[in-house]
């Protein structure tokens, strides 16, 4: 299962369409496989700019939180965890974390829901680690052209940093 994870668009809307279409056409392949994504996990940040690709791929299942930057009012959780392909996600913006100055709280959070992938968004900069059992990836901000795909296989977990 190959998932697109994308955060900060902050009204990059077309951002978002271009990861997709990178990783639907092949062009983001990371794997060694051609491998379509599922679904997009979008870390919030940008909750409005979804629009463009219920629009223009209505196949592709969407996932997301609402992030700092977006409305209140949202009916999107801040913080969601869920199981696919086998392997649980527990999925934030980051900012209730307060992960640009530490990820204690979210490893914290994610032990506590026994999380085996936390993704989460907030700091604009891609980072990725492996701790005990637990993958953490941030996919960074696609405003600035940075997405992430994460494939989770038969073989394991595999988190990548892409460019749109």
């Amino acid at each position: 299962m190959r998932l697109v994870v994308a955060s900060d668009s902050h009204g990059a809307a077309w951002r978002l369409l271009d990861a997709v279409q990178q990783q639907l056409e092949g062009e983001g392949e990371q794997s060694g496989a051609a491998v379509s994504p599922q679904c997009l996990m979008f870390l919030g940040d940008g909750e409005d700019d979804l629009h463009i690709l219920r629009k223009y791929c209505p196949q592709l299942k969407i996932y997301a939180v609402r992030g700092n930057c977006d409305s209140q009012h949202s009916d999107l959780p801040e913080v969601d965890v869920m199981v696919l392909a086998g392997v649980k996600i527990m999925y934030m913006h980051g900012h209730q974390y307060a992960v640009k100055s530490t990820n204690d709280s979210l490893l914290a959070a994610a032990r506590v829901h026994g999380a085996q992938l936390t993704l989460f968004g907030h700091t604009h900069t891609p980072y990725y680690s492996y701790e005990d059992g637990l993958y953490i990836f941030n996919p960074g901000s696609i405003e600035a052209h940075s997405y992430g795909v994460v494939d989770i296989t038969d073989a394991g977990v595999f988190c990548f940093h892409c460019k749109v």
